[in-house]
Protein backbone atom coordinates (compact mmCIF):
# COMPACT_ATOMS: atom_id res chain seq x y z
CA UNK A 1 0.00 0.00 0.00
CA UNK A 2 2.66 1.80 0.58
CA UNK A 3 4.16 2.04 -2.79
CA UNK A 4 1.67 4.08 -4.23
CA UNK A 5 2.32 7.01 -1.60
CA UNK A 6 5.62 7.01 -2.23
CA UNK A 7 5.75 6.53 -5.72
CA UNK A 8 3.91 10.15 -6.05
CA UNK A 9 6.63 12.04 -4.68
CA UNK A 10 9.39 13.83 -6.46
CA UNK A 11 11.81 14.41 -4.34
CA UNK A 12 14.03 10.49 -3.49
CA UNK A 13 12.27 8.30 -1.15
CA UNK A 14 13.65 4.92 0.10
CA UNK A 15 11.97 2.28 2.29
CA UNK A 16 14.55 0.70 4.88
CA UNK A 17 13.75 -2.22 7.63
CA UNK A 18 15.35 -1.83 11.08
CA UNK A 19 18.94 -3.22 9.38
CA UNK A 20 18.73 -0.43 7.31
CA UNK A 21 18.86 -2.43 4.31
CA UNK A 22 16.78 -0.74 1.38
CA UNK A 23 13.68 -2.55 0.74
CA UNK A 24 11.81 -0.22 -1.81
CA UNK A 25 12.95 2.87 -3.63
CA UNK A 26 11.01 5.29 -5.88
CA UNK A 27 11.33 6.47 -9.06
CA UNK A 28 13.24 9.96 -7.90
CA UNK A 29 15.40 8.20 -5.75
CA UNK A 30 16.68 5.77 -8.67
CA UNK A 31 16.95 8.24 -11.40
CA UNK A 32 19.23 10.33 -9.06
CA UNK A 33 21.61 7.72 -7.94
CA UNK A 34 21.60 5.96 -11.47
CA UNK A 35 20.17 2.20 -10.26
CA UNK A 36 18.40 0.02 -10.94
CA UNK A 37 15.35 -1.33 -8.74
CA UNK A 38 17.23 -4.99 -8.83
CA UNK A 39 20.42 -2.95 -7.89
CA UNK A 40 18.81 -1.29 -5.19
CA UNK A 41 16.68 -4.35 -3.69
CA UNK A 42 18.26 -5.64 -0.34
CA UNK A 43 21.33 -3.34 -0.46
CA UNK A 44 22.47 -2.05 2.66
CA UNK A 45 21.96 1.89 2.74
CA UNK A 46 25.72 2.14 4.18
CA UNK A 47 26.79 1.14 0.42
CA UNK A 48 24.87 4.27 -0.86
CA UNK A 49 25.83 6.85 1.42
CA UNK A 50 28.85 8.51 3.57
CA UNK A 51 26.67 9.11 6.40
CA UNK A 52 26.26 6.87 9.62
CA UNK A 53 23.20 5.78 9.25
CA UNK A 54 22.64 4.95 12.84
CA UNK A 55 22.36 8.95 13.62
CA UNK A 56 19.37 8.94 11.72
CA UNK A 57 17.31 8.35 13.93
CA UNK A 58 18.89 10.51 16.56
CA UNK A 59 18.56 13.52 15.19
CA UNK A 60 15.65 15.11 12.53
CA UNK A 61 16.76 15.96 9.84
CA UNK A 62 20.27 14.89 9.98
CA UNK A 63 22.39 15.85 6.45
CA UNK A 64 22.35 12.16 4.41
CA UNK A 65 25.26 12.28 1.57
CA UNK A 66 24.43 9.52 -1.43
CA UNK A 67 26.99 8.29 -3.35
CA UNK A 68 25.73 7.69 -6.77
CA UNK A 69 26.23 4.71 -9.20
CA UNK A 70 29.25 6.92 -10.76
CA UNK A 71 30.68 7.84 -7.51
CA UNK A 72 29.16 11.15 -7.08
CA UNK A 73 27.97 12.34 -4.30
CA UNK A 74 25.08 14.44 -3.35
CA UNK A 75 23.73 16.21 -0.27
CA UNK A 76 20.46 16.01 1.59
CA UNK A 77 18.69 15.98 4.64
CA UNK A 78 16.60 13.00 5.74
CA UNK A 79 13.19 13.26 7.17
CA UNK A 80 12.21 9.92 8.24
CA UNK A 81 8.76 8.22 9.23
CA UNK A 82 8.19 4.95 10.85
CA UNK A 83 5.95 2.32 9.68
CA UNK A 84 5.46 -1.46 9.43
CA UNK A 85 4.27 -4.42 6.85
CA UNK A 86 2.71 -7.28 8.05
CA UNK A 87 5.85 -8.64 8.22
CA UNK A 88 8.59 -6.10 9.83
CA UNK A 89 8.74 -2.65 11.05
CA UNK A 90 9.84 0.03 8.15
CA UNK A 91 11.31 3.65 7.82
CA UNK A 92 10.16 5.84 5.13
CA UNK A 93 13.74 8.37 4.27
CA UNK A 94 12.31 11.24 2.20
CA UNK A 95 15.70 12.81 0.69
CA UNK A 96 15.19 16.91 0.36
CA UNK A 97 18.08 18.04 -1.90
CA UNK A 98 20.76 20.60 -0.28
CA UNK A 99 22.22 23.11 -2.87
CA UNK A 100 26.02 22.68 -2.67
CA UNK A 101 28.68 25.63 -2.01
CA UNK A 102 29.11 25.38 -6.10
CA UNK A 103 25.58 26.25 -6.63
CA UNK A 104 25.38 29.08 -4.25
CA UNK A 105 28.94 30.42 -6.15
CA UNK A 106 26.50 30.76 -9.11
CA UNK A 107 24.17 33.13 -7.10
CA UNK A 108 26.56 34.95 -5.43
CA UNK A 109 28.08 35.96 -8.98
CA UNK A 110 24.86 37.32 -10.30
CA UNK A 111 24.80 40.77 -11.68
CA UNK A 112 21.48 42.33 -11.96
CA UNK A 113 21.28 42.27 -15.59
CA UNK A 114 18.16 42.00 -17.67
CA UNK A 115 19.02 38.78 -18.69
CA UNK A 116 19.87 37.87 -15.03
CA UNK A 117 16.48 38.93 -14.12
CA UNK A 118 14.43 37.32 -17.06
CA UNK A 119 16.39 33.97 -15.87
CA UNK A 120 15.36 34.70 -12.63
CA UNK A 121 11.56 35.20 -13.43
CA UNK A 122 11.31 32.02 -15.23
CA UNK A 123 12.28 29.63 -12.17
CA UNK A 124 9.18 27.87 -10.83
CA UNK A 125 10.50 28.68 -7.54
CA UNK A 126 10.02 32.07 -5.81
CA UNK A 127 13.71 33.79 -4.84
CA UNK A 128 14.50 36.71 -2.81
CA UNK A 129 16.94 38.45 -1.55
CA UNK A 130 17.35 40.23 1.49
CA UNK A 131 19.89 42.90 2.54
CA UNK A 132 20.77 42.24 6.56
CA UNK A 133 23.45 45.25 6.60
CA UNK A 134 19.85 47.39 6.78
CA UNK A 135 17.58 47.36 9.50
CA UNK A 136 15.41 44.76 9.78
CA UNK A 137 16.89 42.44 6.86
CA UNK A 138 14.71 43.71 4.18
CA UNK A 139 13.94 42.47 0.79
CA UNK A 140 15.70 44.27 -1.98
CA UNK A 141 14.56 41.82 -4.43
CA UNK A 142 11.66 39.32 -5.64
CA UNK A 143 11.22 37.26 -9.04
CA UNK A 144 8.10 36.60 -10.63
CA UNK A 145 7.95 32.91 -8.99
CA UNK A 146 7.55 34.53 -6.16
CA UNK A 147 4.98 37.00 -6.72
CA UNK A 148 3.03 33.87 -7.99
CA UNK A 149 3.40 31.77 -5.51
CA UNK A 150 2.66 34.24 -2.51
CA UNK A 151 0.26 37.00 -4.71
CA UNK A 152 1.94 39.84 -3.69
CA UNK A 153 3.42 42.31 -6.48
CA UNK A 154 7.23 42.71 -6.13
CA UNK A 155 6.93 46.68 -5.66
CA UNK A 156 4.52 46.23 -2.83
CA UNK A 157 7.30 44.01 -0.57
CA UNK A 158 10.59 45.61 -1.07
CA UNK A 159 12.14 47.00 1.37
CA UNK A 160 9.95 44.41 3.68
CA UNK A 161 10.92 41.63 6.27
CA UNK A 162 9.51 38.54 4.90
CA UNK A 163 7.57 38.03 8.28
CA UNK A 164 4.64 39.73 6.47
CA UNK A 165 4.21 35.53 5.05
CA UNK A 166 3.49 34.60 8.44
CA UNK A 167 0.15 33.75 10.10
CA UNK A 168 -2.30 32.50 12.81
CA UNK A 169 -0.84 28.82 12.11
CA UNK A 170 3.06 29.70 11.50
CA UNK A 171 4.59 27.50 13.93
CA UNK A 172 7.05 29.91 16.05
CA UNK A 173 9.60 27.29 16.77
CA UNK A 174 9.97 27.50 12.79
CA UNK A 175 10.15 31.25 12.69
CA UNK A 176 12.96 31.21 15.79
CA UNK A 177 14.43 28.46 13.54
CA UNK A 178 15.35 31.14 11.18
CA UNK A 179 15.93 33.89 13.59
CA UNK A 180 18.93 32.02 14.96
CA UNK A 181 20.07 30.91 11.87
CA UNK A 182 20.53 34.32 10.34
CA UNK A 183 21.64 35.58 13.51
CA UNK A 184 24.51 33.74 12.95
CA UNK A 185 24.82 33.82 9.54
CA UNK A 186 24.13 30.51 8.91
CA UNK A 187 22.41 28.42 5.85
CA UNK A 188 19.03 27.08 7.45
CA UNK A 189 15.98 24.74 5.73
CA UNK A 190 12.56 24.86 7.36
CA UNK A 191 9.18 23.87 5.87
CA UNK A 192 6.85 26.38 7.26
CA UNK A 193 3.13 27.53 7.25
CA UNK A 194 2.71 30.93 5.07
CA UNK A 195 0.18 32.47 3.98
CA UNK A 196 -0.45 34.57 0.46
CA UNK A 197 -1.82 37.96 -0.03
CA UNK A 198 -5.11 36.65 -0.11
CA UNK A 199 -4.96 35.03 3.00
CA UNK A 200 -4.56 31.06 1.68
CA UNK A 201 -2.39 29.01 3.68
CA UNK A 202 0.55 27.02 2.30
CA UNK A 203 3.22 24.53 3.18
CA UNK A 204 6.44 26.82 2.38
CA UNK A 205 9.58 25.38 1.58
CA UNK A 206 12.20 27.80 2.40
CA UNK A 207 16.34 27.24 2.18
CA UNK A 208 18.24 30.33 2.57
CA UNK A 209 21.87 30.82 2.11
CA UNK A 210 24.01 33.72 2.90
CA UNK A 211 25.81 34.67 0.08
CA UNK A 212 29.15 37.24 -0.29
CA UNK A 213 28.60 39.32 -3.10
CA UNK A 214 32.31 40.70 -4.36
CA UNK A 215 31.28 43.41 -6.37
CA UNK A 216 29.20 45.00 -3.09
CA UNK A 217 31.86 44.49 -0.60
CA UNK A 218 28.62 42.67 1.56
CA UNK A 219 26.53 40.16 2.42
CA UNK A 220 22.99 38.65 1.54
CA UNK A 221 20.62 36.14 1.82
CA UNK A 222 19.25 34.33 -0.83
CA UNK A 223 15.40 32.30 0.03
CA UNK A 224 14.12 30.09 -2.45
CA UNK A 225 10.68 29.21 -1.80
CA UNK A 226 8.58 26.68 -3.03
CA UNK A 227 5.18 25.53 -2.45
CA UNK A 228 5.22 22.18 -1.43
CA UNK A 229 1.21 21.97 -0.20
CA UNK A 230 0.48 18.79 -1.98
CA UNK A 231 3.39 16.90 -0.87
CA UNK A 232 2.54 17.80 2.96
CA UNK A 233 -0.98 16.83 2.04
CA UNK A 234 0.20 13.06 0.59
CA UNK A 235 2.36 12.61 3.84
CA UNK A 236 -0.62 13.33 6.05
CA UNK A 237 -2.64 10.40 4.13
CA UNK A 238 0.85 8.79 4.28
CA UNK A 239 0.82 9.08 8.12
CA UNK A 240 -3.02 8.32 8.85
CA UNK A 241 -3.18 5.23 6.61
CA UNK A 242 0.20 3.94 8.64
CA UNK A 243 -1.71 4.75 12.02
CA UNK A 244 -4.62 3.36 10.30
CA UNK A 245 -2.59 -0.04 9.61
CA UNK A 246 -1.19 0.49 13.36
CA UNK A 247 -4.46 0.68 14.76
CA UNK A 248 -5.77 -2.28 13.00
CA UNK A 249 -2.84 -4.35 13.89
CA UNK A 250 -4.08 -4.60 17.87
CA UNK A 251 -8.16 -3.35 18.05
CA UNK A 252 -9.05 -4.27 21.12
CA UNK A 253 -13.70 -4.62 20.53
CA UNK A 254 -15.66 -3.49 23.50
CA UNK A 255 -18.72 -6.41 23.60
CA UNK A 256 -20.31 -5.55 26.94
CA UNK A 257 -19.45 -4.08 30.07
CA UNK A 258 -16.59 -6.02 31.31
CA UNK A 259 -15.85 -7.61 28.08
CA UNK A 260 -13.51 -7.60 25.52
CA UNK A 261 -12.29 -9.17 22.70
CA UNK A 262 -8.96 -8.72 20.66
CA UNK A 263 -8.96 -10.61 17.22
CA UNK A 264 -5.30 -11.29 16.17
CA UNK A 265 -4.85 -11.94 12.64
CA UNK A 266 -2.11 -12.41 10.08
CA UNK A 267 1.68 -12.41 11.58
CA UNK A 268 2.61 -11.80 14.91
CA UNK A 269 5.85 -10.48 15.59
CA UNK A 270 7.76 -9.61 18.45
CA UNK A 271 7.64 -5.92 18.17
CA UNK A 272 3.47 -6.00 17.05
CA UNK A 273 3.26 -8.39 20.25
CA UNK A 274 4.93 -5.81 22.70
CA UNK A 275 2.59 -2.89 20.95
CA UNK A 276 -0.11 -5.22 21.39
CA UNK A 277 0.66 -5.99 25.21
CA UNK A 278 0.79 -2.06 25.58
CA UNK A 279 -1.98 -1.44 24.21
CA UNK A 280 -4.08 -4.06 26.02
CA UNK A 281 -3.16 -3.51 29.76
CA UNK A 282 -3.44 0.37 28.83
CA UNK A 283 -7.18 -0.76 27.56
CA UNK A 284 -8.07 -2.80 30.71
CA UNK A 285 -7.10 0.25 33.22
CA UNK A 286 -8.97 2.44 31.32
CA UNK A 287 -12.06 0.52 31.13
CA UNK A 288 -11.94 -1.57 33.95
CA UNK A 289 -12.54 -4.59 32.05
CA UNK A 290 -13.33 -7.62 33.66
CA UNK A 291 -12.62 -10.71 31.31
CA UNK A 292 -10.24 -10.04 27.66
CA UNK A 293 -11.11 -12.55 24.65
CA UNK A 294 -8.20 -13.38 22.63
CA UNK A 295 -9.13 -15.17 19.57
CA UNK A 296 -6.16 -16.58 18.12
CA UNK A 297 -7.78 -18.31 14.71
CA UNK A 298 -6.72 -15.41 12.30
CA UNK A 299 -3.03 -15.77 12.95
CA UNK A 300 -1.10 -16.94 9.61
CA UNK A 301 1.89 -18.00 11.62
CA UNK A 302 2.77 -17.85 14.85
CA UNK A 303 6.75 -17.95 17.00
CA UNK A 304 7.55 -20.89 18.47
CA UNK A 305 7.60 -18.95 22.30
CA UNK A 306 3.71 -17.73 21.25
CA UNK A 307 2.06 -19.46 24.26
CA UNK A 308 4.60 -18.71 26.54
CA UNK A 309 4.02 -15.17 25.16
CA UNK A 310 0.76 -15.72 26.25
CA UNK A 311 0.83 -17.15 29.63
CA UNK A 312 3.26 -13.49 30.35
CA UNK A 313 0.33 -11.68 29.25
CA UNK A 314 -1.63 -13.97 31.50
CA UNK A 315 -0.07 -12.94 34.46
CA UNK A 316 0.15 -9.07 34.04
CA UNK A 317 -3.43 -9.36 33.53
CA UNK A 318 -4.29 -11.56 36.65
CA UNK A 319 -2.48 -9.12 38.85
CA UNK A 320 -5.15 -6.44 37.17
CA UNK A 321 -8.39 -8.41 37.84
CA UNK A 322 -8.43 -9.34 34.19
CA UNK A 323 -9.48 -13.01 33.40
CA UNK A 324 -7.92 -13.86 30.44
CA UNK A 325 -9.61 -16.28 27.77
CA UNK A 326 -8.31 -17.77 24.54
CA UNK A 327 -10.28 -18.88 21.88
CA UNK A 328 -9.24 -20.54 18.23
CA UNK A 329 -6.59 -22.74 19.30
CA UNK A 330 -5.24 -24.40 16.77
CA UNK A 331 -4.00 -28.38 17.35
CA UNK A 332 -0.52 -27.19 16.15
CA UNK A 333 -0.10 -24.20 18.53
CA UNK A 334 -1.37 -25.94 21.49
CA UNK A 335 1.21 -28.72 20.95
CA UNK A 336 3.83 -26.16 20.54
CA UNK A 337 2.89 -24.57 23.84
CA UNK A 338 3.09 -28.21 25.19
CA UNK A 339 6.49 -29.03 24.14
CA UNK A 340 7.67 -25.64 25.37
CA UNK A 341 6.59 -26.69 28.64
CA UNK A 342 3.70 -24.04 29.04
CA UNK A 343 1.37 -25.10 31.36
CA UNK A 344 -2.08 -24.35 28.94
CA UNK A 345 -4.24 -25.77 32.15
CA UNK A 346 -4.14 -22.28 33.22
CA UNK A 347 -6.16 -21.30 30.36
CA UNK A 348 -9.52 -20.70 29.92
CA UNK A 349 -10.02 -21.82 26.50
CA UNK A 350 -13.14 -22.18 23.86
CA UNK A 351 -13.07 -23.49 20.40
CA UNK A 352 -14.64 -20.00 18.76
CA UNK A 353 -15.71 -16.32 19.92
CA UNK A 354 -19.18 -17.58 19.87
CA UNK A 355 -18.87 -20.04 21.54
CA UNK A 356 -17.12 -18.59 24.33
CA UNK A 357 -19.60 -15.61 24.26
CA UNK A 358 -22.45 -18.38 25.04
CA UNK A 359 -20.84 -18.93 28.30
CA UNK A 360 -19.81 -15.92 29.47
CA UNK A 361 -23.15 -13.92 28.80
Amino acid sequence: MFKSFIDKYKDPVIVVDNTFTIRYSNQSFRDQLHYTVDELQNKALAQVTKSDVSLLLEEPGAALILVNKHGEALSFTAEITEGEDEHDSLLFIICRRILQEDDMTIVANLQFTDLMTSVLDHTEVGIVITDPSVDDNPIIYANRGFETLTGYAAEDIIGQNCRFLQGEHTDEADVQKLRRSLAANQPVYVEMMNYTKSGQAFWNELLINPVYVDSAGKEYFVGVQKDITRRKEAEQRLEESLEEIRDLSTPVVPLSEGLAVLPLVGVIHEERWQMMTAQVLEQVNTEGEEQLIIDVSGLHTFEEDFGTKLASLQSMLTLMGTELIITGIRPNMAQQSVLRGVNTSTFRTFSTVRTALKELL
